[in-house]
């Protein structure tokens, strides 16, 4: 089992890879008793006193992958960092740093977390969606595998317009692998608590001048906890895109 945590005590660094794993990605045996592995950024104490917990974005699973590491972790964070990690050795805690992860990127505070598809050309791809006062930005990733394991960014939208914290969740609906039919779907945080406007946006995975053309976009309903954010994760189903949430 694989999860990631968040922050503990601010005023002291407890962390000791054992027992303390604040901001940390885990891996755990099905009885939920033995560690097996662990990643801790090597700024871990700094993000504990900032409140910018790495479990904020949860932890993505990646199916097989070809190349030289084929199973892979994703990462997100408040912080805004995405991480690529071999899931057979996680990265353990370097202090001081470097991190020894695949690879990070920057994406936007994410109180969110990223989604996965196979692009028409067979090569995995993770749309995050971390945001900060312009919005949340939807970007599309290819998982490099050769030469080196890597995110190499294949485009990106328009920021959503989106209130509350950071980032927002998305979905993606395709014929398969089939070029030209992904569809990435995702909903804007309410910008105002009157009438707290929920919308629903669909970009096309196929960038255009390196940008993700809108597709549509509609209000899809209206937020009724204000004091929460918007945890709203479309649905596709039977032709239909829906949207399910979860109150925080």
């Amino acid at each position: 089992m694989f999860f990631s945590t968040g922050n503990s005590d601010p005023n002291q660094d407890t962390y000791d890879g054992k027992t303390n794993i604040q901001e940390s990605v885990v891996k755990v045996d099905s009885q939920l008793v033995n560690l097996l592995g662990i990643f801790t950024p090597s700024n871990e104490f700094d993000l504990e006193q900032t409140d910018d917990d790495l479990g904020s974005g949860g932890v993505l699973l990646l199916p097989p992958q070809p190349g030289p590491f084929a199973d892979l972790v994703v990462a997100t964070s408040k912080s805004g960092t995405m991480y690529l990690l071999n899931r057979a050795s996680l990265g353990g805690f370097t202090p001081g740093g470097p991190d020894n992860v695949l690879d990070e990127k920057s994406i936007g505070q994410c109180w969110c977390g990223p989604s996965y598809f196979t692009g028409p050309d067979g090569v995995g791809r993770i749309v995050s969606s971390g945001g900060g006062a312009n919005g949340a930005q939807i970007t599309v990733w290819k998982i490099q595998t050769s030469p080196t394991v890597a995110f190499v960014q294949k485009g990106a939208a328009a920021p959503v317009p989106s209130g509350q914290d950071g980032g927002t969740f998305t979905s993606v609906s395709s014929n398969g692998t089939q070029a030209g039919t992904a569809i990435i779907w995702a909903t804007g945080r309410p910008t105002d608590s009157n009438p707290a406007a929920v919308n629903l946006y669909a970009f096309a995975e196929t960038p255009s001048g390196g940008t993700l053309p809108l597709l549509f976009s509609s209000q899809a309903g209206s937020w009724p906890n204000t004091g929460g954010n918007a945890n709203i994760v479309p649905l596709v189903a039977m032709d239909m895109c829906l949207w399910r949430a979860i109150n925080s």
